[in-house]
């Protein structure tokens, strides 16, 4: 059975959207009379909430993209953009795990504590969660990093790791901002529910995403690397393998994976 990078994809959008809609139908039943034993099914589907289905599910995402880049790290044999690839593993760990505790909205209590609180203690409108003005210079460096190795990725790859990305941000600064104004303005606090469904699905959508771009890479590399030892099995002196850079190692591992003899390296 092979997975399809493409179904897992539509799947896991399904199951974020599912997971925004339940909790805007069950922001509805706060304001009624329900019962007391009815409370906890509420928390587990409050989107807003750190200890929720939909946190852990986003959670997974997360940690499902560093197992992704990871495998890719691991089975790299370009040495030069091997560390590009652990070091975007190792962010999506602490991406990961900001997620699951919500790491980011403690910033405001350690800046208060060592006097670098972003604007003043009294911070309003878009700025009141200011996590994001300590943790955009961060990304920007971050960003600069990656550059080179971002526009060395195939064209596909490329545009759906900016997509991701750009979906994800949308989610976690500029929802949060409004989300922010809403609360600090004490207006439209009716509009604030489906601004944070909005914020969390947002983050879903593009952590989603990214893990499709990651498995498509990993099909993308090894159809390649199939169809290259297909010819040099049937052809083991034409010229044009001698262009491409597989090595007799990774020629093994994938003979191997299909159980198919190396014929051509005299086994």
């Amino acid at each position: 059975m092979t997975l399809n990078p493409k179904k897992l994809l539509f799947i896991l959008l399904g199951v974020s959207l599912t997971f925004g809609i339940i909790f805007l139908i069950t922001q509805q039943f706060y304001n009624s009379n329900i019962s007391g034993d009815l409370i906890w099914l509420l928390q587990v589907f409050n989107i807003d909430n750190e200890v929720s289905l939909p946190t852990w599910y986003s959670t997974i995402l997360l940690f499902i993209s560093a197992l992704g880049l990871a495998y890719i790290a691991m089975t790299n044999k370009d040495q030069k953009s091997t560390k590009y690839w652990w070091g975007l593993s190792g962010i999506m760990t602490l991406a990961s795990i900001d997620e699951g505790a919500s790491l980011h909205e403690r910033i405001d209590s350690l800046a208060n504590l060592i006097g670098l609180r972003a604007i003043d203690a009294n911070n309003t409108g878009l700025l009141f969660f200011d996590w994001w003005i300590f943790l955009l210079p961060i990304l920007a460096i971050v960003a600069i990093f990656f550059i080179k190795f971002w526009l060395s990725l195939p064209k596909k790859t490329k545009l759906l790791f900016a997509a991701s990305i750009a979906i994800f941000l949308i989610g976690s600064v500029f929802f949060e901002a409004i989300g922010g104004l809403i609360i600090s303005s004490n207006e439209l606090l009716e509009a604030n529910p489906l601004v944070n469904a909005a914020e969390e699905c947002f983050e879903m959508f593009g952590a989603s995403l990214f893990i499709y771009a990651i498995l498509d890479f990993i099909q993308s590399k090894n159809n390649l690397t199939w169809l290259a030892l297909q010819n040099l099995i049937r052809n083991p002196n034409n010229s044009i393998i001698a262009q491409l850079s597989f090595n007799v190692e990774l020629a093994k591992l994938i003979l191997e994976r299909h159980k198919l003899t190396p014929v051509f390296m005299g086994a």
